[in-house]
């Protein structure tokens, strides 16, 4: 997916059908360079992006307390995962997908992930981490989300 992405230089361009006015969106295209120069991809299993998705919403908050102690080995970081078993986990959790596995769904999800200069998100020291966060609410919604 990273490598379609890279090659991507069409602009994603939509338009209203209300009254007629062209849009550009943000889209692959704004992103292909980035992602091009990304010497570092890594792709999940469908195992892994089952476990990474239980592990995301599983009430378990005292498990990610020490993401502080996890580095990524590089500057830029290319993660794409298998569309299919994180829909699945998700249902799990009360989360519904689109109601039509069609087509124009995507078999698979990325995400380029870029390092701040510091290294550093959210400095712990300076005491700007938030406390636990309240879990997320599952969508009733039909269409699902993205």
């Amino acid at each position: 997916m990273a490598d379609r992405i890279a090659q991507c230089r069409t602009p994603f361009i939509v338009e209203s059908t209300k009254d007629g006015s062209i849009t550009q969106l943000s889209g692959a295209a704004e992103f292909s360079k980035q992602i091009a120069e990304c010497a570092t991809r890594y792709v999940l299993s469908d195992e892994l992006t089952r476990l990474c998705t239980a592990l995301a919403y599983s009430k378990g908050a005292g498990t990610l307390a020490c993401a502080d102690l996890l580095h990524v080995p590089a500057e830029r970081v290319w993660v794409e995962w298998p569309e299919a078993p994180w829909r699945s986990e998700l249902a799990l959790y009360g989360f519904k997908g689109p109601a039509d596995p069609a087509p124009l769904h995507p078999n698979a999800a990325g995400e380029l992930a870029i390092a701040l200069a510091d290294q550093q998100a959210l400095p712990a020291a300076e005491g700007l981490v938030p406390g636990p966060a309240a879990s997320p609410t599952p969508s009733t919604d039909s269409a699902g989300t993205d």
